[in-house]
C-alpha cells in the first residue's frame, strides 16, 4: 500500500503565501514535512537553497535538512530544522533554472500555535462593573 504525506504545505509565489500558510499546533509536528511544489516548476528547477524569512533569518542546510527525490513533487524537510515555536514562519525555497541559470523562488509558511499561551492580560477589568444593586 502506498503511503501519503500527512504533514504537509505548498510551496506558492509571495502573493499566494496569506491563502496557503497553514495553523498548526505545537504538538501536531511530525518528524516530517512535505512540501509541495508545482509539478511545471519542479521539471524546470532545481532546489539550492532555503532560507527562514521571519525572525530570526537563517539558512538551512538542504543537504542535511532536505530530501528530493527526481521526479517526485514533495520536497521531504526534516521537521526539527523548521523552527516549532508560537508565531508565523515563512521560509523562501530558491530554485535554478536547469537549462539557463535563472533563479526564482517559491515560498511556504505556517503559523504555530500553542494549547496553553501565555495571557499577560486580564480578561476582564471589574473596576468598572454594574453597581446596580447598590442603593444610594
Amino acid at each position: 500500500m502506498e503511503s501519503y504525506p500527512v504533514f504537509t504545505l505548498n510551496a506558492v509565489e509571495k502573493k499566494d503565501l496569506p491563502s496557503a500558510t497553514k495553523v498548526i499546533n505545537q504538538d501536531e509536528f511530525e518528524y516530517y514535512l512535505w512540501i509541495k511544489v508545482p509539478v511545471e516548476f519542479r521539471r524546470h528547477f532545481e532546489l539550492y537553497q532555503i532560507d527562514k524569512m521571519s525572525e530570526p533569518k537563517e539558512e538551512l542546510d538542504i543537504n542535511a535538512f532536505c530530501k528530493h527525490d527526481k521526479g517526485n513533487m514533495w520536497y521531504q524537510i526534516k521537521s526539527f530544522g523548521l523552527c516549532n515555536k508560537p508565531g508565523h514562519h515563512v521560509y523562501k525555497m530558491s530554485f535554478v533554472h536547469k537549462e539557463n541559470g535563472i533563479t526564482s523562488s517559491l515560498f511556504f509558511g505556517y503559523i504555530v500555535q500553542a494549547d496553553d499561551p501565555e495571557k499577560p492580560y486580564r480578561y476582564m477589568d471589574r473596576s468598572g462593573e454594574c453597581s446596580c444593586n447598590e442603593t444610594n
